[in-house]
């Protein structure tokens, strides 16, 4: 069966949703940063284990990031910004790169792995 979305369509697509993920996890993540950093307040960053690019290859928090999808990079990127924050700034805090749970029963998704 042959995709109904040409090869053009999806780099467009790719394309303007990098975009987004550039605004949403870079300068949403510094406007953050900033925020905890005035207040005083201890910072959660919420990421992903897709940070580490394909499960096949293994994960390991010790591996260094090898994002496959602009949506990962940006991630990426974002997390190397709250470790700035915490070196630059002694900035309080941490970042949980959670994982998802796969069972025989489990519906497949389209993802980087």
């Amino acid at each position: 069966m042959q995709s109904s979305t040409s090869p053009q369509r999806r780099t467009w697509t790719a394309d303007r949703s990098a975009r987004c993920f550039v605004t949403t996890h870079a300068l949403g993540t510094y406007v953050l940063l900033e925020a905890a950093r005035t207040h005083a307040l201890r910072y959660l960053q919420v990421s992903t284990d897709e940070v580490y690019g394909s499960i096949e290859q293994g994960t390991s928090q010790s591996f260094p990031p090898c994002a496959l999808l602009a949506l990962f990079a940006t991630k990426t990127g974002a997390d190397l910004l709250v470790q700035s924050y915490f070196h630059t700034y002694a900035l309080p805090a941490l970042i949980c790169r959670g994982s998802n749970n796969y069972a025989p029963t489990s519906i497949p998704r389209s993802s980087s792995r």
